[in-house]
């Protein structure tokens, strides 16, 4: 401790934020207090602890010693790219940190190559041109960077952030050769990391919200196996939601000049307008169910975020709003079914049966809708449209019959929000959304 005492800010920032040191303190001090096993072995974390006494003793300061060409920037708030380099010369923090990645993850840290390091390096400065002051705000808190490569468990994700791994982010090597993608992961997964730091030094939940019975918001434009998220999750994906709006929209409006040497297409970043409208939602939910989970600051915060929210989107949803989410959800898994039947052929005939089923039901449930509606003209309009549907591969037919029920239903809406009328056929369109979503999740892990 009188060693950490007498370090500079700069060392004490990097030391402390150092993903392997948290760990250390984080899990020995648990089983000191439990006795019992849990994360880093104890010998582990006394390891941890002496390796970093003799790097401070020694000028050097955690992850930044990992070589300065494999940073994401020359900035001193930018975080180390891990490398098998670190294990020569770090080899007590590498070794923990594969440690405490394989214990959370479904593999471990993978060698960037040359180009992937240039790669999040000009993802890097691309945010910054963007968004200067607040980039440099979340980088600050991604004090170590790790490529892992998609396959397998890490199959459907691009990039994460753990709680337990306070201080490190992951990205995937799949996107990197477009920076337009970085920048918004890097700012993404550094954002979740900036708001655990809140969580660790403030009082954002009660100390119960995660218990079994506590209320969840269900994130309506994700499918029922991933979509009910208790207090830390919703106030984390609102954060960054906020934030990414905020870039979104940045970019869509007035593109910076420095930002003109990336000609990557940007459009494969989050539209601010999908960003805006899920802030907007979870917002709203966190105040009509999860307001007795936060603590004084998680209050405090979300009030804050809000009001940054309306000073930049003069226009939100109104109240209770869920067609244009639940339609977002509905094309997202009309994408992944199409996307299936191009790699893996889903064209089995008890696939074809039941896909042709569930477009049937979702077909009939809008016909009514539109019946209930007296939209007689769309109705009529739908029933034409749906005849031309020519499509012979089942998954590119089913993606193509979602397509044009979201078409039709969002060219009926009186607002882009809702159908109108009492509720009920709201309702019928989240039944609706809702029941081809578990049939579809059971038929794709068939």
């Amino acid at each position: 401790m009188l060693r950490l005492e007498a370090a500079s800010e700069y060392e004490r920032y990097r030391v402390i934020g150092s993903t392997v040191v948290r760990c250390a303190i984080q899990h020995g001090l648990r089983q000191v207090e439990t006795g019992q096993p849990y994360g880093l072995p104890i010998a582990d974390c006394d390891a941890v602890l002496a390796a970093t006494a003799n790097s401070i003793n020694a000028g050097r300061f955690g992850d930044a010693t990992w070589g300065a060409g494999r940073r994401i920037g020359d900035q001193i708030y930018h975080g180390a790219i891990w490398s098998s380099q670190s294990e020569a010369e770090d080899p007590v923090s590498a070794k923990a940190l594969d440690f405490v990645v394989r214990d959370n993850y479904p593999g471990g840290p993978s060698d960037p190559s040359a180009s992937e390091i240039d790669a999040l390096r000009r993802g890097a400065r691309l945010l910054e041109a963007l968004l200067p002051k607040v980039a440099r705000s979340a980088l600050a808190h991604a004090h170590s960077i790790v490529i892992f490569r998609s396959g397998g468990a890490w199959q459907r994700t691009a990039s994460s952030s753990e709680f337990r791994l306070g201080g490190t982010i992951f990205l995937s090597s799949k996107y990197l050769s477009n920076p337009w993608w970085v920048a918004e992961h890097l700012f993404h997964e550094a954002l979740h990391q900036q708001m655990y730091d809140f969580r660790h030094t403030h009082l954002l939940l009660t100390a119960d919200f995660d218990r079994d019975d506590a209320p969840r918001i269900v994130s309506l434009w994700n499918s029922p196996d991933s979509n009910r998220w208790d207090a830390h999750r919703s106030l984390a994906a609102f954060h960054v939601y906020v934030h990414l709006a905020l870039l979104s929209r940045l970019i869509e409006q007035r593109p910076p000049a420095k930002a003109s040497s990336f000609p990557t297409d940007p459009m494969r970043m989050i539209a601010s307008t999908v960003a805006y409208q899920r802030a907007h939602y979870l917002a709203e939910h966190l105040k009509a169910e999860c307001w007795n989970e936060l603590g004084p600051a998680g209050k405090v915060f979300v009030l804050f975020y809000t009001r940054v929210l309306q000073s930049i989107d003069i226009r939100p949803p109104p109240p209770a709003a869920s067609l244009h989410l639940l339609l977002n959800r509905y094309l997202r898994e009309a994408r992944r079914v199409d996307a299936l039947g191009l790699k893996v052929e889903l064209v089995s005939n008890n696939a074809r049966l039941e896909l042709e089923k569930l477009a049937a039901g979702e077909t009939r449930d809008v016909k009514y809708i539109l019946a209930a509606l007296q939209k007689t003209q769309a109705l009529d309009d739908f029933e034409a449209a749906l005849a031309e549907v020519d499509e012979r591969d089942p998954a590119k037919r089913f993606a193509a019959i979602r397509d044009l029920i979201a078409k039709t239903l969002r060219e009926v809406s009186i607002d882009g929000y809702s159908l109108g009328g009492s509720g009920q056929v709201d309702g019928a369109i989240r039944a609706m959304v809702e029941t081809s979503s578990d049939q579809l999740k059971v038929l794709l892990a068939a």
